[in-house]
């Protein structure tokens, strides 16, 4: 019985190192956060951020836009984590993945970033925010944002007011009778 309880015990810490067992996103002003654990390459980090899924929302890396957002994602995160940051060296200027405005909040660690050749990557620890190379070995956080709900085109709403006054008419018709 103990050499199946440390088996069992091996094999639950190996999963959980691997980044295998991972809790449940989490949600945070109408987006959902999950903390990948890991170390993974800013690429391998982006690839499998953007094919991961949530109640039918694909994700991304993290994007923070706020101190709040900050603040939460901070939180969760428990230690280096790799943002959707990039240093776009075409026009020299830092980004996000998802064209999100970078220059409204930004919380770099004082002397970051730092212009090291390569280095062109965002990552965060303890809520301060620092520029790394694309193969340091990181977990990741994934943000999934729910897309807008659609807006209906002009010819709905004249077939929903059209609709509505042919249900008043027939409502009279019937009414007199």
């Amino acid at each position: 019985m103990k050499k199946l309880n440390t088996v069992y015990l091996a094999l639950l810490l190996a999963f959980g190192m691997l980044g295998v067992a991972q809790a449940a996103p989490i949600e945070f002003n109408g987006h959902y956060y999950e903390y990948v654990y890991g170390a993974f390459t800013w690429d391998q980090a982006n690839d499998l951020a953007s094919s991961a899924e949530f109640n039918g929302v694909t994700g991304h890396l993290v994007t923070i836009t706020s101190e709040s957002e900050n603040d939460f994602v901070s939180s969760i995160n428990s230690g280096w984590a790799m943002t959707g940051a990039k240093y776009d060296k075409g026009i020299d200027s830092w980004g996000w993945i998802t064209g999100e405005d970078f220059s409204g909040y930004t919380n770099w660690e004082d002397g970051y970033p730092k212009q090291y050749d390569g280095w062109y990557f965002g990552a965060m620890l303890a809520g301060k925010w620092r520029n790394t190379s694309p193969v340091s070995g990181n977990s990741y956080i994934i943000e999934y944002e729910p897309s807008p709900a659609p807006i209906p085109e002009p010819s709905t709403f004249l077939l929903l007011g059209a609709g509505l006054l042919g249900m008043a008419g027939v409502g009279k018709k019937f009414k007199k009778a």
